[in-house]
């Protein structure tokens, strides 16, 4: 069996994060190929496994004729026979699709990581949503991330088997040789969030509530981890800073290699979104048994209930997320009891190996299909 996993880039991001980690899982049990549309290098490429194949297709914004056939010339070569296409790399997989020999009945697997975040593009326009019900029908399989996904997928390409819905998993293993910073800050009073900066993950919010916590935490140490996605929303996070005085207080890393390291440092973690799949950081939170703050969009409340193994607090709303996070600086016991029940949620259901078993379990059935075609 030989798959590619095609995905963008290998910059931090939720679906990077868990096309590599499932590369490294299906690697000992059949040949994977790895392909960036992209550019190969980023922060995540020392992740991928040393014998999986890297590949790069120096692909340019919009509809790139020339990466299509470069696309195309790899298929070929290494017998690929099923494409597992991340996020927007769906297009460029079906594209590729119409130029093969006609013989050639490759299959194709789209898995869809955005979760809620994909109702706000399905509600953009009547072009947003009829494109995305033609690339539901186009392919051969769609995995999604929450249950939003699955029911609107299963309607909008008229085969509800056709849809698959599969939990992420998280293995920090794979950053165990990597060194961390030491952070700044005493032991309890360091929080960290990661999440590329973007407007959709409003690390704004998280801003707002430090204030109102600093009378009684005065040296509370805030750690955002991302890339800069919105230089702009960034720009305007700066600012929020400057004005209410937080800069010994709020630190802004970018893009990191070692995450787990550093949430060995850190006593209470956070995700602020205003859209979320199933999150990849609450299952890195969870499996380093730290307690959580999460807003309740998407997948969240799928890991977390809310008072057993994190808090859940609105979206957008700064006055009950510093109440969140109050009652977590005040208490270490409460925080050692959410943090435990997170840990055991995510041995118990976010398994690698069932993930790993469901996903091997499509393929073969998929590449069965494509012999008899």
């Amino acid at each position: 069996m030989s798959v590619l996993m095609l995905v963008n880039n290998l910059e931090r991001g939720g679906a990077e994060n868990m096309s590599i980690q499932l590369a490294n899982a299906l690697n000992n049990k059949i040949r994977v190929d790895y392909c960036c549309t992209y550019k190969s290098d980023g922060p995540l490429r020392p992740m991928l496994d040393k014998d999986i194949v890297l590949h790069e297709l120096h692909k340019r914004p919009g509809l790139d004729v020339p990466a299509t056939l470069r696309l195309r010339k790899l298929i070929l070569k290494r017998s690929i026979k099923l494409i597992h296409a991340n996020g927007y790399t769906i297009y460029i997989a079906i594209l590729v699709k119409f130029i093969l020999p006609r013989n050639n009945s490759i299959r194709i697997v789209w898995h869809d990581h955005s979760g809620s975040n994909f109702q706000k593009i399905r509600n953009k326009s009547v072009i947003s949503t009829l494109l995305l019900r033609l690339v539901s029908r186009i392919v051969d399989k769609i995995v999604v991330v929450d249950e939003f996904s699955n029911k609107w997928f299963g309607k909008a390409c008229g085969q509800i088997d056709k849809v698959v819905l599969l939990n992420n998993f998280v293995d920090v293993s794979i950053h165990q040789d990597i060194k961390a910073s030491k952070l700044p800050g005493v032991a309890g009073h360091r929080i960290i969030q990661v999440a590329s900066i973007r407007r959709i993950k409003d690390q704004l919010t998280a801003l707002q509530a430090i204030p109102s916590i600093l009378s009684e935490f005065p040296d509370l140490q805030y750690f955002f981890v991302g890339k800069i996605l919105d230089k702009e929303y960034f720009l305007e996070l700066k600012e929020f800073v400057d004005n209410n005085n937080l800069n010994h207080n709020t630190h802004f890393l970018g893009s990191r290699n070692d995450v787990p390291q550093l949430l060995s440092q850190i006593n209470i973690a956070v995700l602020s979104s205003i859209h979320e799949g199933t999150p990849l950081a609450v299952l890195e939170y969870g499996a380093m048994g730290l307690p959580v703050v999460v807003t309740n969009v998407g997948g969240c409340t799928q890991i977390i209930e809310n008072g057993i193994s994190g808090i859940v607090v609105n979206p957008s709303n700064p006055s009950q997320m510093a109440k969140a996070l109050l009652a977590l600086l005040r208490s270490s016991n409460l925080r050692d009891k959410l943090g435990e029940n997170l840990q055991k949620t995510i041995t118990s259901k976010y398994s690698k190996d069932s993930t790993v078993s469901t996903l091997l379990s499509i393929y073969q059935k998929e590449l069965e299909m494509s012999k008899l075609n």
